[in-house]
């Protein structure tokens, strides 16, 4: 009796599970024997009653990812595996599930097939659309899955994108790829730009992450190449640094120039040392005397003779060159007279901005990727729509493995100059022009030295050219430290044609006292800030240069005045010029308190109607400041000359003044604060006599009240 008892609670224990089983699981049978459309079927149907029944969704998803099933996707089955793992969390009482053996982890175990699967796909795939699908839609992938699809990504991207430069590289090499593939990868890419065209960077890259003697040896070879390139003299560190059981021959030719350096046998430096760095500089200290005498046929006698040692060096190539020109005798160059006035375009020495304001280019000690130690480079940076600037960029194209600066950038936007102890100088430092070759500012011609009769043994630097275009400037150091200014009177065909304006004037106030402030000035086509300028805190005098050809607006930018503004249209002037405007500001109490009255000069409207021209709106944004900002209620007049029917006058008064009402609203103005009026003809401030006159009184104005 106690053993059938024991039988019927087995078979009951038995068939309940398996009932649970089938409740649990439905359709397993159907699914286990490929019976793929009867099972989708019955599971779709129940589905559309119970959607979030855990059971379910978990037989939908064994249904979709078997691949005997025509209708095999993996996606479809992850987004069911995932709602039966969501309503299996949700299930207070999981016995049941659990006696049925349906449970977290093989909910888990199911998803991370799926995943796989998908994974698979992507990678057969091969593309970045099919790499971002898996990261985006399969969130429940474990996370070495995630990695190496992201891994796979970045290795699509790498390739698909690849520039055989290392600016491009580098941009991967600091990151952490749990990728052997891609770590090779970068390693193979980086080696081939390192033997195309070495830097410091991309060849102590390749050294370290190399373990590969022979490889490690050609890296050693290139930074050598790379220190010899930038004068050293001495290699003890270097060898210290870059270890390796070759180059016995090369240890023992370093170790006899560093001894030939210290006896300071040029001749000797020369033969031993070239075609480095060290042996140029030597030769430049052999023909030095020659240099300063003007014996430029020696000079080059000199030089040549030693061509055999400097076979295929570029600053050697130049040396040449440079010694090769025809003296000019018409050269006119003198010092420059201590009284005689320049007018500087940029705030420092080392900082060129283009007369429209749009670039800006300049020098700093940095360590760039051609040296082993800092020295002062060329950098440009452009300025953003919101007058600030963006991030310097390194003009690679120009620097050496020495210094380069003082740029000066002519207002036609092509040449630049600027001074460098490379490209074959004459004595330390030369002056040399380049000119930018296409519509970028990456790409430029070679270094030209600007010759003999400019360039000596000394130091030479800011060159520059005067406004009118007839003299050019520079400075030169002598033998005995002193430093001179130099002009150079141009012939005609050499003159300079930079289509400039050059605008002064004085700054005052309401009672013509001197006023230190600062002048913003603007294209207002573009609605771009060009720049500012400081006037003297002694009389209130200013200078501005401007490329004609554009209308531009200025403005006082200081919050003690009102942004008091005018236009200056240089639209159609072509030829250099110089314009006198002083002006007027108006303390922001006497706007306020007194209400006195301003005339919105950079307002533009069409000819005979009410409708704002787009130069109008860096003038309407600046008023809506000060609207806003003090909370002000201000009258907004229009006024007309006397030409025309005095209605019709009166009529676009009005409408012109609700224009500008209308556009401040937009700006966030309150429209209750804002009063308009249209005085026509009746308020005139200039004789409507004459076209200037008439033009004066076709205003509008601003005024507070209370």
């Amino acid at each position: 009796m106690q053993k059938l008892l024991v039988l019927l609670t087995f078979l009951t224990l038995f068939c309940g599970r398996i009932a649970a089983q089938t409740a649990v699981f439905p359709y397993k049978n159907q699914i286990v024997n490929k019976n793929f459309e009867a099972a989708e079927s019955g599971i779709l149907t129940d589905l559309s009653a119970e959607p979030n029944d855990c059971a379910l969704n978990f037989a939908a998803g064994i249904l979709y990812s078997d691949k005997d099933f025509v209708k095999f996707n993996t996606q479809k089955a992850y987004n069911y595996f995932k709602t039966s793992k969501i309503a299996y969390d949700k299930t207070k009482d999981k016995s049941k599930l659990l006696k049925a053996g349906l449970s977290a982890v093989n909910i888990n175990k199911k998803i991370l097939t799926v995943t796989q699967y998908a994974l698979d796909e992507a990678v057969k795939s091969n593309s970045a659309e099919a790499y971002e699908n898996f990261l985006s839609v399969y969130e429940l992938a474990p996370l070495n899955q995630k990695k190496l699809a992201e891994n796979k990504s970045i290795v699509y991207t790498f390739r698909k994108n690849y520039v055989p430069k290392w600016n491009y590289i580098k941009k991967y090499v600091n990151q952490t790829y749990n990728n052997q593939e891609f770590t090779e990868i970068l390693k193979d890419s980086a080696f081939a730009v390192a033997r195309r065209s070495p830097n410091v960077e991309v060849v102590k890259y390749c050294y370290i992450n190399s373990r590969d003697q022979q490889r490690r040896d050609s890296c050693i070879s290139m930074m050598h190449k790379i220190y010899e390139k930038c004068g050293v003299y001495n290699f003890d560190d270097f060898w210290r640094t870059y270890t390796s059981q070759n180059f016995k021959e090369q240890k023992e030719k370093d170790e006899i120039i560093k001894e030939t350096y210290k006896s300071g046998n040029k001749l000797r430096l020369v033969i031993d040392a070239a075609p480095s760095r060290v042996a140029y500089d030597a030769l430049l200290e052999l023909i030095a005397v020659r240099l300063k005498n003007k014996d430029y046929e020696g000079a080059l006698y000199k030089v040549s003779s030693f061509a055999p040692y400097f076979e295929g060096d570029k600053d050697y190539a130049d040396l040449l060159k440079t010694l090769q020109q025809p003296e000019n005798k018409e050269f006119n160059i003198s010092k420059l007279d201590k009284n005689e006035k320049i007018v500087a375009m940029e705030n420092t020495t080392d900082t060129t901005v283009s007369p429209d304001g749009s670039v800006m280019i300049f020098s700093q000690k940095k360590q760039s990727i051609n040296e082993i130690s800092p020295s002062k480079n060329l950098f440009i940076c452009f300025r953003l729509s919101d007058g600030s600037w963006d991030t310097p960029q390194e003009i690679n194209a120009l620097n050496t493995s020495f210094s380069e600066s003082s740029p000066y950038l002519h207002p036609d936007m092509k040449t630049l100059y600027f001074c460098s102890e490379g490209y074959g100088s004459l004595g330390k430092k030369d002056i040399f022009m380049v000119k930018r070759l296409g519509n970028g500012w990456d790409k430029w011609s070679r270094p030209k030295n600007l010759g003999r009769e400019i360039n000596t043994a000394f130091d030479e630097d800011y060159f520059k050219f005067s406004y009118n275009g007839t003299n050019a400037y520079y400075s030169n150091v002598n033998d005995n430290g002193n430093k001179n200014s130099f002009v150079i009177k141009l012939k005609n065909e050499d003159k300079a044609e930079l289509s400039v304006t050059l605008v002064t004037g004085f700054l005052t106030d309401s009672k013509g006292h001197a006023v230190s402030a600062e002048i913003g000035w603007e294209d207002l086509e573009k609605h771009q800030i060009i720049g500012h300028v400081k006037t003297s805190e002694k009389d209130g005098s200013y200078t501005m240069c401007l490329p004609a050809g554009r209308n531009y607006g200025y403005f006082i930018d200081d919050k003690r005045f009102f942004p008091t503004s005018e236009n200056l249209d240089l639209r159609q002037q072509s030829r250099t010029s110089t314009i006198k405007k002083d002006i007027t500001v108006v303390k922001i109490e006497e706007v306020i308190i007194i209400g006195k009255s301003i005339i919105l000069k950079n307002l533009f409207f069409e000819t005979g109607a009410s409708e704002l021209l787009p130069a109008s709106v860096s003038e309407l944004n600046r008023i809506s400041k000060v609207i806003q900002d003090r909370s002000l209620k201000v009258e907004i007049s229009g006024h007309t000359d006397n030409v025309g029917n005095d209605a019709d006058n009166q009529r676009l008064s009005l409408e012109r003044a609700e224009a500008v009402k209308k556009f401040l609203i937009t700006l966030g103005c309150d429209s209750k604060k804002l009063v308009t009026v249209g005085y026509g003809k009746n308020k005139p401030i200039a004789p409507n006599t004459t076209p200037e006159g008439r033009q004066q009184n076709r205003r509008v104005e601003f005024r507070v009240v209370k």
